[in-house]
């Protein structure tokens, strides 16, 4: 086996967003509401607002702003209760991750593929974290008949259309059908919580969108923001930018970050980046997003001793020298398909030898979405966190504020491989989001890898083995082919190096 080989399913080069679907109205069933991308979540809801006005057995409520499609059958109990959310599963196996490719049955011993039910009860478990207080509950597509009364939501995994349709008619109208068309777990999460956020309750974490919506941002724009704006406009990759992310045109919306990601590695702009800066400067958008806050410490013991700074450092830093082709480590899985799918990724830790802080340089390939192949690189700065292993990070993507919170979950003592994990948050454009990596020298699978102690770290970051994809690595991408070599961060010009 060659343990490098790329994936053999899956965003091999660069996720892309997911088709979900458009709204239909079936009248034999009643008002049957198949909500896809946020757009279409919006449009599915004031469907079924007019679809179920004056009907009997049905009432709308409103909360927090969401208008809440409560469409029940009649002498259903209209007793006020909490939402709830029901999750029918299909049958067969998971097709999500790579736990199918040779890289993760043989190097990994991820030999068993998941089975729907078991992405279903890692779909209920992160949905009751990110959404505490919901009811949620899994079951069979048999058992659903019985069960839908109970609930608010029906979401679909792997079930035919046909059988939905048997069982909902008198039941349920708001309806997430056959997520498990979707390319990834992430994908298929957020879809969830797009769902719940517009059909039942707020969702804090993709509730704040970025808008301009008010009279005083506008006002705001053209007189504070009017330079940059004008700049924007004449920017051809400005403008392409922004054509990419029009919700009407393309069902992209801000929220959905792997969208909206591609849109923006796509067509970089200096011109829209300070565009966006002077957005932030004057809180234009109004949005203030937290780093999501997960309970798991960090690695607590290296080598025999107790994990300190400076062994975490040394785990950081890895396998960098002043060696010009060299970094710290490169990713082999990833678990967001917004930022860690894409190919050739190389990453430097670096030391700052007057002090605790550092750097962090991530370069990666992107294959844009006219098929151009580019080289794009970040620049992070790099602070000590509260405990020994974890670490701040703050930069600027593309205008954009970030602010991320590194974990290393484990690491092996020869530095062989490491599993880290970050969360991280775009404040000023109301967005956060969670990851993993597994990283090795090489962006190989080392010969001899514990495959249980991997999985146990993924484990304790919360992540399932069909969440994680195989990230296109490999010799060529030194090479760089038509877009040249890698834009490495070149240490022997850093004079504190040398």
């Amino acid at each position: 086996m060659s343990p490098c080989r790329p994936a053999l399913s899956g965003p091999s080069v660069l996720s892309t967003a997911p088709q979900w679907g458009k709204i239909r109205i079936k009248p034999a069933c009643g008002v049957y509401c198949v909500v896809g991308t946020v757009g279409t979540l919006r449009l599915a809801s004031l469907a079924c607002q007019r679809a179920t006005r004056d009907r009997p057995g049905r009432n709308w409520s409103k909360r927090g702003g969401i208008q809440i499609c409560n469409a029940r059958s009649e002498g259903h109990d209209e007793q006020q209760r909490a939402p709830e959310v029901m999750l029918v599963t299909g049958q067969d196996h998971c097709p999500w991750g790579e736990a199918g490719t040779e890289m993760m049955s043989q190097g990994l011993g991820f030999q068993t593929p998941a089975t729907w039910r078991e992405a279903a009860q890692h779909l209920c478990k992160k949905l009751q974290q990110a959404v505490p207080g919901l009811g949620v509950h899994v079951v069979d597509v048999a058992e659903a008949a019985d069960q839908a009364p109970q609930a608010t939501l029906c979401a679909c995994v792997n079930v035919p259309r046909s059988a939905v349709c048997a069982w909902m008619c008198s039941t349920l109208k708001m309806v997430v059908p056959r997520l498990g068309v979707y390319e990834s777990f992430v994908d298929c999460l957020y879809a969830l919580l797009f769902a719940v956020h517009f059909a039942l309750m707020p969702v804090e974490f993709v509730a704040q969108e970025p808008q301009i919506d008010t009279v005083e941002k506008v006002f705001t724009l053209c007189t504070k923001c009017l330079s940059e704006a004008v700049a924007a406009g004449l920017d051809s990759e400005a403008r392409a930018c922004l054509a990419c992310q029009i919700p009407n045109q393309n069902g992209c919306d801000v929220r959905d970050q792997t969208q909206m990601y591609r849109c923006t590695v796509s067509h970089e702009s200096e011109s829209l980046a300070s565009l966006v800066r002077c957005f932030e400067r004057r809180s234009i958008f109004d949005c203030d997003a937290r780093i999501p806050d997960l309970q798991f410490d960090p690695l607590t013991e290296f080598r025999g001793n107790q994990l300190s700074l400076e062994s975490a450092w040394k785990i950081m830093e890895g396998h960098w020298s002043l060696d010009p082709s060299s970094c710290s480590w490169r990713p082999v899985l990833g678990q967001n398909p917004a930022y860690d799918y894409f190919p050739c990724q190389f990453n430097s830790w670096y030391r700052d030898p007057r002090g605790s802080r550092g750097w962090y340089d991530p370069v990666f390939k992107v294959v844009t979405l006219d098929g151009r192949e580019v080289w794009r690189k970040r620049h992070y700065r790099v602070l000590p966190g509260d405990v020994p292993g974890s670490f701040r990070l703050s930069t600027e993507d593309n205008g954009i504020s970030l602010r991320e919170y590194w974990r290393i979950v484990d690491a092996d003592d020869d530095l062989a491989w490491a599993v880290l994990h970050y969360a991280g948050a775009a404040p000023r454009v109301g967005q956060s989001y969670t990851g993993s990596l597994l990283v090795s020298r090489d962006g190989c699978l080392p010969d001899a890898i514990p495959s249980e102690r991997i999985a146990a770290a993924f484990q304790k970051a919360g992540v399932a083995k069909f969440e994680l994809y195989a990230i296109h690595q490999g010799e060529a991408c030194l090479a760089g082919g038509d877009c040249g070599k890698p834009p490495l961060t070149e240490f022997r010009g850093l004079r504190r190096y040398t």
